[in-house]
């Protein structure tokens, strides 16, 4: 009795095996990247680590306030900057709620008092903010000096536990 050959299989071709890898790194990445931010410690919505691309971003109003204390350690000599002297209001105002913001503009202005001839300054800050209405705030660490801080993906312990004092509730009391 003659068996018919069983259809041999045929191996797929390197093109559609590189696109099915292809399709898997990207949905693994759109899976990932919005769920990284429950990596960080602390209430997401707070420190914004992991925050952008996520899936949860328009769940928030925050408002913030604040103000930069430059310092010479060699001179002796303290500065109050107001961000206002250096940016446009809009930009004060989405700077004062994001943390990478403010530390990108410490940076910025401990070259801009190097370069008016400071030497090496640090930078704090008094940055005070409030998440969906609740009451306001201390935001940041005022002892950690900001400009000798990194960027980066790392923890931020120079942002503040979140106090929630006021529970949310939909229900108006």
């Amino acid at each position: 009795a003659m068996h018919p050959e069983a259809p041999s299989r045929v191996p797929l071709e390197p093109w559609p095996r590189a696109a099915f890898a292809l399709w898997c790194v990207y949905f693994a990445l759109q899976v990932a990247i919005p769920l990284r931010g429950y990596l960080y410690p602390g209430n997401i919505l707070w420190t914004e680590q992991g925050y952008r691309f996520a899936w949860n971003v328009m769940l928030m109003e925050k408002t913030g306030e604040v103000e930069f204390l430059v310092s010479s350690p060699r001179s002796g000599k303290r500065w109050v900057v107001d961000p206002v002297d250096y940016l446009r209001p809009w930009q004060v105002k989405m700077m004062s709620t994001q943390p990478d913001m403010i530390l990108t503009f410490s940076h910025f202005l401990a070259k801009d008092f190097e370069a008016r001839g400071e030497g090496e300054v640090e930078v704090r800050v008094d940055a005070q903010a409030a998440l969906n209405g609740r009451p306001s705030q201390p935001y940041l660490d005022p002892r950690v000096d900001l400009a000798h801080e990194r960027e980066g993906f790392g923890h931020k312990t120079w942002i503040l536990p979140f106090v929630d004092r006021q529970p949310y509730s939909l229900v108006q009391r």
